[in-house]
């Protein structure tokens, strides 16, 4: 996974995920831009994919060409209220430390 984040827009991140090898994904570009609101954590991040198929249909059941990423955790799809967005754990993944 490649995350790249913007100096001068810090509520914009694009990422970067290659498919895992032996699935039907293996070495496929999973290109999302994400933009953080003024609310968040305490609202979802809102995701757009970045469609390579060409009007070729979707590589996903959750990754629409026209951008829309259908998650329950982002409120996009219906799921468990399990699944839903918790603004505690953003903040716990925010205060997260990194293995350096």
């Amino acid at each position: 996974i490649l995350v790249r984040a913007y100096e001068d827009r810090s509520d914009l991140i694009r990422s970067l995920i290659i498919g895992q090898e032996n699935t039907p994904y293996e070495d496929a570009p999973f290109m999302i831009d994400w933009m953080l609101d003024s609310d968040f954590p305490h609202t979802p991040p809102k995701a757009h994919f970045l469609s390579w198929t060409n009007g070729n249909g979707r590589v996903n059941p959750n990754l629409y060409e026209e951008g829309k990423v259908c998650l329950s955790i982002l409120g996009t799809w219906a799921g468990e209220a399990s699944e839903s967005w918790s603004a505690s754990t953003s903040r716990r993944a925010n205060h997260h430390k990194s293995c350096s």
